[in-house]
C-alpha cells in the first residue's frame, strides 16, 4: 500500500492499493482502491460498485460518519471513503464495506437485510435482528457444522430471477465478527484473524466452509428474540410489519428513492418465504437451537453434519 494524503481537503486521508482489486459481493462485481479483506477476488470486468477515496458531501448520497472517517454511497455504483484522523486497526474496511453496500443496495432498489445467513441445501437461511441478537454467533455455529456462512451482518435480497422462485441472495461480507465470550462458547472450529478490537471487542473470524458464489434462494427468515425456546411462524400480515425491525440502517429507506420498489421486494419476499419468530434462552446447547431451525424450515436433522461438542448459545 503507499498513503494517499490528498492535500486540499481538510482532515482526510486514506491508505490507497497500488492497483485496484476486484471483488465479488452480495452479487456485484465491485472494483476497490482500498483493501476489503474477505472478499473473493474476480476476473470479471463488468464493474458494478466502485470503492475509492472521496468527499463525503453529495446531494443524493447516502452516508455514514463514524469519529475518524466515513463514507457515502452514489448512485448506485460508487462509494466514496473518507479517514480525516488515524483510525485503529482494520476499522475502516471492517464499517465502509457493508455501510457502503447497504447504501448501494438501497440506490439499486433492492433489499439490504441487517441479517447473518447460512446455506443449507441449496438455499439460504437468514437470521435478522438487532445488534447483540446473536445473529453472527447463531450462523457461525452453523458454520461450524458444517454449513456455509454466506453473510455475517449484512444480506442484500435481489428479485426473484423467475417466476415462481423466491428471492435470493448471494453471498456477501462472511467472516463473523465476534467477541470474546462467543469464540470460546464455539470453540474449536473457529479462525480468530485479527486481535479483538478496542473499537466493539470484536475479532473477525474463519469458520466453516466457504459459499460459492451464486445466487441462493431464501427458503426461511428468521427473527432472533430472547426468551424461552421455541419457534413460531408469522402471518404474511404480521411479517409485512416488520420490515423496518429487518432493515440495516432503516433511515436510509426513504432517502433512497427507491422506497417503493423495495418495499415491494419485501412483500414478495415474505408472502413467499416462511418468516419464523426464533426465541431461545441464553445458554441452550447449539445443537438443540439449530436442530429447532432446521426442523421449522422443513429440513430436518437428518441434513445437519455432526456437531463437535456440546457447547450453549450465551
Amino acid at each position: 500500500m503507499c498513503a494517499d494524503r490528498r492535500e486540499g481537503t481538510p482532515g482526510r486521508f486514506l491508505d490507497t492499493l497500488s492497483t485496484p482489486v476486484r471483488l465479488r459481493a452480495a452479487g456485484l462485481t465491485i472494483e476497490s482502491e482500498i483493501a476489503l479483506p474477505g472478499l473473493p477476488e474476480t476476473a470479471d470486468r463488468n464493474v458494478d460498485v466502485r470503492f475509492g477515496p472521496g468527499d463525503l458531501e453529495h446531494r443524493d448520497g447516502l452516508t455514514l460518519r463514524a469519529q475518524r472517517f466515513g463514507c457515502t454511497a452514489i448512485g448506485g455504483t460508487r462509494v466514496a471513503v473518507s479517514v480525516w484522523i488515524e483510525p485503529e486497526g482494520d476499522v475502516v474496511p471492517r464499517t465502509v464495506l457493508p455501510a457502503g453496500l447497504t447504501g448501494i443496495a438501497y440506490q439499486r432498489g433492492l433489499l439490504p437485510l441487517h441479517a447473518a445467513a447460512v446455506q443449507v441445501a441449496g438455499s439460504c437461511i437468514a437470521f435478522c435482528g438487532s445488534s447483540g441478537a446473536g445473529k453472527s454467533t447463531l450462523a457461525s455455529a452453523f458454520g461450524r457444522a458444517g454449513y456455509p456462512i454466506l453473510s455475517d451482518d449484512l444480506l442484500v435480497v435481489h428479485p426473484s430471477p423467475r417466476e415462481r422462485m423466491p428471492p435470493v441472495a448471494w453471498p456477501g461480507p462472511s467472516r463473523s465478527r465476534l467477541d470474546a465470550d462467543s469464540v470460546s462458547l464455539l470453540g474449536e472450529g473457529v479462525v480468530p484473524l485479527t486481535p479483538f478490537s478496542s473499537w466493539d471487542g470484536k475479532t473477525l473470524a474463519a469458520i466453516g466452509p466457504a459459499p460459492v458464489d451464486a445466487p441462493y434462494p431464501i427458503a426461511a427468515l428468521y427473527l432472533l428474540r430472547w426468551g424461552e425456546l421455541g419457534v413460531s411462524r408469522l402471518s404474511p400480515l404480521k411479517a409485512a410489519a416488520m420490515l423496518p425491525q429487518c432493515l440495516r440502517k432503516p433511515g436510509w429507506l426513504e432517502e433512497s428513492g427507491r422506497a417503493t420498489s423495495i418495499r415491494q421486494l419485501w412483500l414478495d419476499l415474505v408472502a413467499r418465504v416462511p418468516v419464523l419468530l426464533l426465541s431461545r434462552p441464553r445458554g441452550t446447547p447449539f445443537p438443540l437451537i439449530l436442530s429447532a431451525v432446521l426442523e421449522a424450515c422443513g429440513q430436518g436433522r437428518e441434513e445437519r453434519p455432526p456437531l463437535n461438542g456440546d457447547r450453549s448459545h450465551p
